[in-house]
């Protein structure tokens, strides 16, 4: 009864390497996360929010985490800032090369934004920001 439990174990585990190794040619996009802190941690383009300085009442920051390998292929995310706020700013920390999708040039006002990572010789690891003011 427990040699077809070890076969399909066996056979399972390759595969699931398999997958992890297809997946290394794309960037690495965590989960969406809100920024609790009262500084800023990047100036914001276009608004007064400034590294280091405190942040205004009202405005919140999300940021997805990014790990780039060579030769990683272009990658689509969303960042949506909070209900009741509206994007006024994007910001990058570590060096990514992002680009606006398609179709998202006027994000400003909007709730949402899609980027598209791209990898290029200066690209680092790093943070996507976007500010949301209400």
């Amino acid at each position: 009864m427990s040699r077809p439990r070890r076969t399909v174990l066996f056979v399972l585990v390759p595969l699931l390497a398999l997958g992890s190794a297809a997946d290394a040619s794309t960037p690495s996009v965590g989960p969406q996360k809100l920024f609790t802190g009262r500084t800023s941690p990047v100036s914001v383009p276009g608004t007064d929010a400034d590294r280091g300085r405190p942040l205004r009442r009202g405005d919140r920051l999300v940021y997805r985490e990014i790990v780039m390998r060579r030769g990683s292929k272009p990658r689509t995310t969303t960042l949506t800032v909070p209900t009741g706020t509206k994007l006024v700013g994007l910001a990058v920390s570590g060096g990514q090369n992002l680009q606006l999708a398609p179709g998202s040039e006027r994000y400003i006002g909007r709730r949402s934004v899609r980027l598209v990572v791209r990898y290029d010789r200066t690209t680092r690891n790093g943070r996507i920001y976007a500010l949301g003011r209400r």
